[in-house]
């Protein structure tokens, strides 16, 4: 429930108890309040005790597996009326004084796991839980609540009816409302995995063998052929460029935004909540030729799908076709392999925050089931073509770099698509949890893991106003910069650094709810104000070589290299005719990010040399 619906329920309870209304607060009022108080309530594990209700239901032992399969769809939360009245009945039955109500029993479909949650809340104890037709789930005879759960299929399943009953025997109805709104909540990773494995039917015994199988290899296959490029860039990826490439340099030296193959699995550990087993979980390659629908759990589940399913391609026993969006038109087989590259892509994603023991994660009930550039790259490894084979020339499409930090951001909940689609995104926050990228503290630039995200649990705040995002600025100069052509002149013989009197620096500005960030030079007597974010933009594109093969790094060359020369950070784009620029800012990491935030506009992609000789 939002801040203005829960609001909205306390402005209601307060008017239908207070009899003098003129003092009462405004549902504004209470929207500031509760906003204020957001980020505390989010740790508050409510969403946890709606996660275990929620299982605890649909996975009890004396229910049908009709009525589980309701359960299982389970994930609403009343309206604001039927939260109001709900309230009321709690509180007429532990009124101060006399009292004649003897019971409460809530009649509803579609929000009993929140409403056993949100009885706990408001009285120490679960209610009593029983199935329309007298199936007894939890019996707590003390507390005079009873919740009845409807799982058959009428007209009136989405119905939620509050009864008291009073002492006098005559039943009171309090409400006839519709709830039909989706509960949405934050939770931890391994919680969050959990509800995937639920939502998605992955948790069944079969199932779920055969995704803890594949995921391991899948991940594996994505990481090593994953191809990322800018939705800004005209360029290509730096595999496709139109230049002749040695294919070798470019797989070894090539970007990859997710870290270490170990962060990768732990991250799927959690979410498959197998590290409490002591289950030993490593990335693992496949054999050539081998696909992941070949791996014996996955081969017999997919076999399992196929004998039960009704669409045209499992009749057809010949056919191996998988299509990303067969699921839509029911076949089981695809619906599973659609399923588990979703559960890949949340995994691979979240491994990208640092530090994310106590990252909450944003559960949304009844959201329509993701799909974009990110997640169909994620699915392309669960078919048949590019799996297990050797890397050619003729490699799948790229993904935006823009789309997996999207998919990142929205896992938390940070709503900035339209700011990261257009490289404008620099910080977000979201119940208290603010994220930004981890290359704006280091402005390291690193071959692998350049996407890594900070996160810190607060607030962004700036001159006492509080802001939700922060926008990265178009670049503005004032005057032009001055030409670096005289350093083209300079022989290129060895690393150097021309510029160690410039310094980067950050400048903020206020705008109308959002603040805007840029990165300048302080030394140079020209500002040009850049888009931090670019440098990801541009690291997507770029080769990176972190370490020489020379003893020593800061030898000369025997002779000058007639092919390349120097130019400035300020201006690293500029033309020098068939020469190879070199941004002179040996040994200087924020030069070189500020240098770097310049490049994405090139359509031929960058080359950063971290630590290395000129002679590479």
């Amino acid at each position: 429930m939002g801040a203005f619906e829960s609001a909205t329920a306390l402005s209601l309870m307060l008017r239908n108890t207070t009899t003098d209304k003129s003092l009462l607060p405004t549902t504004k009022q209470l929207r500031d309040l509760l906003s204020v108080l957001d980020a505390r309530l989010s740790r508050s594990r409510f969403t946890d005790s709606v996660l275990g209700w929620h299982k605890y239901l649909y996975k009890h032992p004396d229910i049908d597996d009709a009525s589980r399969n309701i359960l299982r769809r389970d994930s609403s939360y009343p309206s604001v009326e039927a939260t109001e009245k709900l309230v009321s009945a709690f509180r007429q039955l532990h009124r101060i004084g006399d009292s004649s109500v003897s019971k409460i029993a809530v009649h509803l479909t579609s929000s009993s796991p929140w409403v056993i949650a949100f009885t706990r809340w408001c009285l120490g104890a679960p209610p009593s839980v029983y199935l329309q037709d007298g199936t007894p789930i939890i019996e707590q005879p003390d507390l005079s609540v009873d919740i009845i759960i409807n799982t058959g299929h009428t007209e009136d399943d989405q119905n939620f009816l509050v009864t008291i009953y009073h002492d006098i025997g005559d039943p009171e109805n309090l409400i006839a409302a519709n709830s039909g709104k989706p509960w949405a909540g934050m939770t931890t990773i391994e919680n969050y995995g959990q509800w995937m494995l639920k939502e998605y039917n992955l948790d069944q015994v079969q199932a779920f063998r055969a995704l803890q199988q594949c995921l391991p290899y899948a991940a594996k296959e994505y990481l090593n052929q994953c191809r990322f490029t800018a939705s800004k860039a005209h360029q290509a990826p730096i595999t496709k460029n139109s230049r002749q490439r040695d294919e070798k340099v470019v797989e070894e030296y090539r970007t990859v935004p997710f870290g270490s193959d170990s962060s990768v699995a732990e991250m799927i550990c959690r979410m498959l909540n197998v590290e409490k087993e002591g289950t030993s979980f490593e990335l693992e390659k496949l054999e050539a030729g081998v696909r992941i629908t070949d791996l014996p759990l996955v081969k017999l589940h997919l076999k399992s799908l196929r004998n039960d399913c009704l669409c045209q391609a499992c009749a057809d026993i010949s056919s191996e076709r998988h299509d990303i969006s067969a699921w839509r038109g029911g076949c089981l087989k695809d619906q599973f392999l659609y399923d588990a590259a979703l559960f890949l892509s949340d995994a691979l994603a979240l491994s990208l925050f640092h530090l994310s023991d106590n990252l909450l994660v944003r559960i949304e009930n009844g959201r329509d089931r993701r799909r974009d550039d990110y997640h169909t790259t994620v699915f392309s490894i669960f078919t048949h073509q590019s799996v297990g084979y050797s890397i050619s020339s003729d490699i799948k499409e790229p993904c935006k770099i823009e789309a997996l930090l999207d998919w990142a951001l929205t896992l938390i909940g940070h709503d900035v698509g339209t700011e990261v689609s257009t490289s404008r995104w620099a910080m977000s926050c979201f119940k208290g949890q603010a994220a930004y990228p981890t290359i704006f503290d280091t402005r390291r630039m690193k071959k692998r893991g350049y996407l890594r995200l900070s996160w810190l649990p607060g607030i962004l705040q700036f001159q006492s106003e509080k802001y939700e995002v922060v926008k990265s600025e178009k670049e503005r100069q004032n005057p032009p910069p001055p030409s670096s052509k005289a350093l083209s002149s300079r022989e290129v013989i060895r690393p150097l650094n021309l510029f160690p009197n410039y310094r980067l620096k950050w400048r903020v500005e206020a705008k109308d709810g959002f603040l805007n960030l840029g990165v300048y030079l302080e030394g140079p007597s020209v500002d040009i104000i850049r888009n931090p974010t670019e440098a990801i933009s541009a690291l997507a594109c770029s080769l990176v070589f972190e370490r020489c093969k020379h003893a020593n790094r800061d030898a000369e060359l025997e002779s000058p290299d007639q092919f390349c020369g120097y130019t400035s950070p300020l201006m690293p784009n500029e033309y020098l005719r068939n020469k190879t620029r070199i941004v002179a800012v040996d040994g200087a990491d924020d030069l070189r990010f500020y240098a770097l935030t310049d490049v994405g506009r090139d359509t031929i992609p960058a080359v950063i040399a971290l630590l290395m000789s000129v002679e590479v």
